[in-house]
């Protein structure tokens, strides 16, 4: 089902936004999964680790996980926007921001935590986190057909987004631990 959705996104940016502005798009999204790898510095293989071990141990590896997130991911926003400019010079800095933004949450503040749920063997769970990704994409890229179709206008909106997709699976992780 996610990989429909992506699909759809693939589809739709790549037209309505032409040729340079989707390149603009896919290579910031390039870049920051090539530095996304080292933005937890092994502490979801340390959730994992852990909250398959011992179920208790889990809402501590996921504090560890989110500062880690937090505090690596401001780093390597500034590089991978610099890396962006230099490759892509003239590009709009908002949108290259935006969207490093947009693809660091998405990796470490959504898809991560979701690991929680890897360690207790709660697989729909883990469907959900990774459908929900996906079809905050789509409304990103809804959003793009209704506004301009520029790359700001899906940066932007993919940022609004995700973030608050951030914040549905951190709240539902929350709920757990608490109500568990």
């Amino acid at each position: 089902m996610s990989s429909a959705l992506v699909a759809v996104v693939v589809f739709v940016a790549a037209r309505d936004l032409g040729t340079a502005e989707y390149g603009v798009y896919a290579g910031i999204g390039a870049l920051v999964n090539l530095a996304a790898v080292f933005g937890a510095l092994g502490a979801k293989d340390v959730l994992l680790k852990r909250g398959t071990a011992d179920a208790a141990e889990l809402p501590a590896a996921w504090g560890v996980l989110l500062v880690a997130n937090v505090v690596v991911a401001v780093p390597l926003l500034t590089l991978t926007v610099g890396v962006a400019a230099l490759l892509l010079p003239g590009r709009d800095l908002v949108a290259s921001i935006a969207l490093a933004i947009a693809e660091y949450v998405s990796a470490g503040l959504v898809k991560g935590p979701g690991n929680i749920w890897v360690a207790l063997d709660r697989f729909g769970m883990v469907a959900f986190v990774n459908i929900l990704d996906a079809a905050l994409r789509v409304v990103a890229v809804v959003i793009l057909v209704l506004g301009t179709p520029e790359v700001r206008t899906l940066a932007l909106a993919l940022a609004v987004c995700i973030g608050i997709g951030a914040v549905i699976v951190n709240v539902l992780a929350w709920r757990f631990f608490v109500f568990n």
